[in-house]
């Protein structure tokens, strides 16, 4: 077998099992969300998952709930990290909506890669979002 057919065998091979992330429509996504907050992120820092994966675990404050049922002020957000994982990692200071359900470890993850929808720094520390109902 000739070196290049051998390097075309292993580069279909590679391609057959590369990660890739279908298309979603943004309409579906509260639907595959459990929680769904507006918040600001506190606090992020780096674990190992029993798997031996490398995570980031961070802390956001709730500032409103948009869809589900939470009462903590904060909730823990589970990202993955490494070449075949595509969440975006997050910031302190960062803040947005976060489409959320719950992970193995007992908080929560992204309800689908990257489902985060994020503003300008520090935006979310200066609103005020009245209760449901009022």
């Amino acid at each position: 077998m000739t070196a290049r057919r051998l390097l075309v065998i292993l580069f279909a091979a590679f391609t057959l099992h590369a990660s890739q992330i279908e298309p979603l429509d943004l309409t579906a996504l509260p639907r595959q969300s459990t929680l769904v907050v507006l918040g600001q992120v506190l606090s992020t820092r780096t674990t190992i998952s029993s798997n031996g994966l490398y995570e980031k675990l961070s802390v956001v404050r709730v500032t409103a709930l948009l869809r589900g049922k939470y009462t903590q002020p904060q909730v823990r957000v589970r990202t993955r990290s490494g070449l075949v994982f595509f969440d975006r990692h997050l910031e302190p200071d960062d803040s947005g909506v976060f489409f959320l359900k719950p992970s193995a470890y007992g908080d929560f993850e992204s309800a689908y890669p990257n489902s985060f929808a994020l503003f300008q720094k520090n935006t979310v520390r200066r609103l005020t979002v009245p209760p449901r109902g009022q």
